[in-house]
């Protein structure tokens, strides 16, 4: 009988070595997984989110009419991703995208008839055509400020819109470089 219990004993000793090993990997996989998704934007994380709770949502919803799950789990996983990450940025932040595809638009419209200036061209046309893309840079940084300050969002500007304000001249000297080198090419 002793031995029958010492038998035992060792038994339940190994299915619990056997269930500490599987808990430490499993957390050492939860937490590699953790530190990855640290390094991602909040964006790509509210779709990651609301794409797998449309996989969820695609789940019971299969089990629930015995649909395939293919088709229905897949389309709420798309719409899911697509929800979350238009939920993330808001009104706020797709008036923001909007403002900067416009700007982008002007900018590159100003850029091309700078651009297309003849080497000799008049100083205050010049001038002129600089002061238009100035000016459509500032307005739209502005705007999309306006914008930023009037909504409850805490998340900064893209990139693409000066933070500091725009410094006339080194832009300027920037931009007819990269102009320049365009053209030698």
């Amino acid at each position: 009988m002793t031995n029958n219990r010492s038998t035992e004993i060792d038994q339940s000793l190994t299915v619990l070595r056997q269930v500490a090993k599987t808990t430490d990997t499993f957390l050492a996989k939860l937490s590699n997984s953790s530190e990855t998704l640290t390094k991602k934007n909040s964006s790509t994380l509210y779709g990651t989110g609301a794409g797998l709770l449309g996989f969820l949502g695609g789940l019971g919803l299969a089990h629930l009419f015995g649909a395939s799950l293919l088709l229905i789990s897949t389309p709420l996983t798309a719409l899911g991703i697509v929800g979350g990450v238009l939920l993330y940025r808001g009104r706020t932040g797709i008036r923001i995208e909007r403002l900067i595809g416009r700007a982008r638009m002007e900018s590159d419209e100003c850029l091309r008839r700078i651009k297309a200036l003849p080497k000799n061209a008049p100083k205050d046309i010049v001038e002129s055509e600089w002061n238009a893309y100035l000016d459509v840079s500032q307005r739209y940084r502005h705007l999309a400020l306006e914008l930023q300050e009037g909504s409850s969002s805490t998340r900064l500007l893209p990139v693409s819109i000066p933070q500091h304000g725009i410094n006339e001249p080194e832009t300027k000297r920037l931009l007819a470089k990269e102009i320049s080198d365009q053209n030698k090419d």
